[in-house]
């Protein structure tokens, strides 16, 4: 038995109104989620299976749904669309990160290291790549190459305008 604090709290979103939901994956959940293809946290793959997850915010966002449905229905919200009404922004990214932590959660802790390692670099590298982004669009000849861009883009719009003026009359 490890050191670790049991039950271990749960991983939770707020959304725009201000709602909290917790997203913890038990065996039920995880069967459940097996049953609905949405991910395999149970399979000899589960750690791959987890992993696709944490790389498609889509595929996250139709587990927080499954994971969430006992919730959701106690609170009237079995919509999907109604529910994810709820989450846009920070809280939608709160939301997707509560997700992967559930299911990082739901492992036993030599995986559940392992996988929170794997999320923790994808995040870092994730952030590296925006910073990185953010820095070469601050610099001048990146800004002059997109307004060249942005010019000859407009150039051929208006080209292709004239032509098919020139065609319908």
């Amino acid at each position: 038995m490890s050191d670790e604090q049991f039950p271990r709290p749960w991983a939770t979103a707020t959304d725009n109104t201000g709602k909290t939901w917790g997203l913890r994956i038990t065996a039920a959940d995880a069967i459940a989620l097996r049953s609905r293809k949405l991910v395999d946290l149970l399979g000899t793959d589960a750690a791959k299976s987890a992993s696709a997850v944490f790389a498609d915010p889509i595929s996250a966002i139709d587990v927080a749904c499954a994971i969430l449905d006992h919730q959701r229905q106690a609170s009237d919200l079995t919509d999907d669309i109604v529910f994810l009404s709820r989450w846009d922004g920070d809280t939608l990214q709160d939301l997707l990160d509560a997700t992967v932590e559930g299911i990082i959660d739901f492992f036993p802790s030599g995986r559940r290291d392992l996988l929170k390692t794997v999320w923790n670099r994808q995040r870092s590298a994730t952030a590296r790549t925006e910073q990185a982004m953010m820095d070469r669009l601050s610099q001048p000849a990146t800004l002059a190459s997109l307004d060249r861009a942005a010019d000859k883009a407009v150039s051929e719009f208006d080209k292709a305008l004239e032509h098919l003026d020139r065609q319908t009359q």
